[in-house]
């Protein structure tokens, strides 16, 4: 069970499909992770429902729906990615080709660490599954960014406190 999780602003967000593709990656994995958080993403989507529901229509001018229609004839639905799920990984991995960890291209970052990009390279934040080795520690450091971490497996402990499988960590820059 997780005991750190996404704040309520980013459980709203990554519910109204918002959240940068960085976020939205470890939030996915907590969510299918953590059954409280699970809960409240439901109840947050029965909130965007009744909110959707509540708004009033317009109409649309009939040249633009013309047009928009006549768009949509023209091209071809694109056939839906059916990515299996990886071993023993989120479900969200397979959207970047990850079947499993070994096939990944892993890069030393410090004795014990290892990291692995699984975004593309149009992305304007970097997606990195890090391995750490039982018991290593990692040197002081800083980040430019927000750094935003879940862990799949395993567990570690800062000045914060211990983190074990399934807790979302966000941290700002510094």
């Amino acid at each position: 069970m997780a005991n750190y999780h996404p704040p309520m602003e980013m459980l709203a967000a990554y519910t109204a499909g918002s959240l940068k593709l960085s976020q939205a990656v470890c939030v996915s994995a907590h969510i299918e992770m953590c059954k409280e958080c699970q809960r409240v993403q439901r109840e947050l989507e029965m909130v965007g429902t009744v909110l959707l529901e509540q708004q009033e229509t317009s109409d649309m001018p009939q040249e633009l729906k013309s047009t928009v229609l006549a768009m949509l004839d023209d091209e071809p639905a694109p056939e839906p990615v059916r990515a299996e799920p990886p071993k023993g990984l989120p479900r969200c991995l397979a959207t970047f080709g990850v079947q499993d960890l070994g096939s990944l291209a892993w890069r030393k970052l410090w004795p014990s660490i290892q990291a692995a990009q699984i975004s593309g390279s149009k992305e304007p934040e970097a997606v990195e599954l890090l391995r750490i080795g039982a018991g290593a520690s990692m040197a002081k450091h800083r980040h430019i960014g927000e750094e935003v971490t879940l862990i799949l497996k395993g567990s570690f402990s800062d000045e914060d406190g211990v983190y074990g499988p399934g807790d979302f960590l966000l941290r700002a820059g510094k």
